[in-house]
């Protein structure tokens, strides 16, 4: 069991740190590696990691979230 992390939450908390620090947890409680994306999906307002509208990942995005899972998975 895993859970990761799409940095969306930043519209709402900018910093990330509640709603990260409860999922962490929540994670440790059941025993599930918990993949941050905030390690490699840029934050920034500006960046292409996110769709122009709206808080949801771009195709770019997307595909740096799919890739990092699958090495944190040990899948390639």
């Amino acid at each position: 069991k895993y859970e990761y992390r799409v940095p969306l939450q930043r519209l709402l908390d900018p910093a990330g740190n509640k709603y990260k620090k409860e999922l962490i947890d929540i994670a440790k409680k059941l025993k599930i590696k918990f993949i941050d994306g905030t390690k490699f999906i840029d934050t920034n307002s500006n960046s292409k990691d996110f769709a122009p509208n709206g808080g949801h990942l771009s195709i770019e995005g997307y595909k740096k979230m799919s890739e990092n899972i699958v090495r944190e998975l040990n899948l390639k």
